[in-house]
């Protein structure tokens, strides 16, 4: 970047973008503004304070960089967002605005479908844009939001690496259980064909945090039900059925079923069509 005593002579995108939301309010969307080319974002940024563009002061820059010094946060303090996953990512974003109230400009979007830059820049323009406070205090809520998700990423350890390197059939099946379950969860991120993976992470990190013994009692039915299913299309003859014994026909069974080797159900399979082929023997003579 070009400099004249040390002063820019161009601001960055967050920089444009804030002095020219700051004049211009409503009037402009910051999101498509920050996308625009830097040379209209500073002939922007210049104009809406009646600076000329083609021959700006060194004074009026200096004026305005301070004037962005005493709003924006630093611009590594979100760095960290660059090396989580999206779908933690997108647990921060959802955080930030339920938890924290902070969302003017994210909830204009469907988060779903944002790549990791475009959600980095929202929460960026949350804070420098719509978060009324102090730097230290965005600051302190910016770590906050980081040592939460640390937290809630450890909470839900068991469940993460359950679902690890699982195939879209999977993904499409726990998607259906997680919503059934976790219907009444506030405010649960619809997931899409795109990014299942994600939007479970970040709905499960979300839902960690409003009830996490709820969460980790479905983690554990929902793992259980997997395994069934998964039997259960192994075996597409068998079908699971309940009937009520008496004790002395359950210790019978516990007996034949070590005689003869056999597990409780091959047991009952084997004495029911040694009697049907017995039976029928008979009837047949």
């Amino acid at each position: 970047m070009l400099k004249k005593n040390g002063i820019p002579l161009a601001f960055s995108a967050r920089q444009s973008t804030f002095l020219v939301t700051r004049v211009e309010g409503n009037k402009i969307d910051p999101l498509n503004f920050l996308s625009e080319e830097s040379s209209v974002r500073n002939s922007k940024a210049l104009t809406s304070y009646n600076i000329d563009f083609k021959k700006p002061s060194v004074s009026d820059i200096k004026n305005l960089i301070e004037l962005c010094d005493k709003n924006l946060i630093p611009e590594r303090s979100l760095d960290w967002l660059d090396e989580i996953s999206l779908g933690s990512l997108m647990f921060c974003v959802k955080y930030l605005v339920h938890c924290r109230n902070i969302g003017e400009i994210i909830v204009k979007t469907d988060i779903r479908n944002q790549t990791q830059k475009q959600l980095k820049d929202r929460v960026y323009l949350e804070f420098d844009l719509c978060f009324t406070g102090s730097i230290e205090r965005k600051l302190a809520i910016i770590q906050e939001t980081k040592d939460k998700l640390i937290q809630l990423r450890s909470m839900i350890n068991i469940y993460l690496k359950w679902i690890e390197d699982k195939d879209h059939r999977f993904l499409g099946w726990l998607n259906n259980h997680q919503s059934a379950s976790l219907s009444d969860s506030r405010e649960p991120i619809g997931t899409n064909d795109t990014n299942t993976k994600e939007c479970l992470i970040a709905n499960a990190l979300y839902t960690a945090n409003e009830e996490h013994y709820r969460f980790e009692a479905f983690t554990l039915k929902a793992k259980s039900a997997w395994s069934q299913k998964v039997y259960r299309d192994k075996n597409p003859e068998k079908v699971s059925r309940t009937y009520a014994l008496e004790v002395r026909a359950i210790n019978q069974l516990n007996e034949l079923s070590k005689l003869l080797g056999l597990t409780k159900t091959e047991t009952i399979e084997h004495l029911i069509q040694e009697t049907y082929n017995r039976e029928n023997f008979e009837s047949s003579k």
